[in-house]
């Protein structure tokens, strides 16, 4: 499950994601949400989570199965 909500591409995941909202994003994962959407720019929820500094909702994503190893042209990897 996922559902565009901008027109970068970006998921409601994405969005709870990057405002660190842990809640929604359980919610949101209750419902099958792809953890590995990617938006226009080719990031996923786990980019978003890791550049604001939520540790609780990437913990989460990478619980849910996460991949942190895809490299992105822009971002050289969601671990550094």
């Amino acid at each position: 499950m996922y559902f565009q909500l901008t027109d970068t591409g970006e998921t409601c995941l994405h969005l709870a994601a990057r405002s660190g909202n842990l809640g929604t994003c359980l919610e949101i994962l209750s419902h099958n949400a792809d953890v590995n959407k990617t938006n226009v720019l080719e990031r996923k929820p786990i980019h978003f989570a890791a550049v604001e500094g939520h540790l609780s909702v990437v913990e989460v994503l990478l619980d849910c199965g996460s991949k942190v190893s895809d490299v992105l042209e822009a971002i050289d990897n969601t671990l550094y």
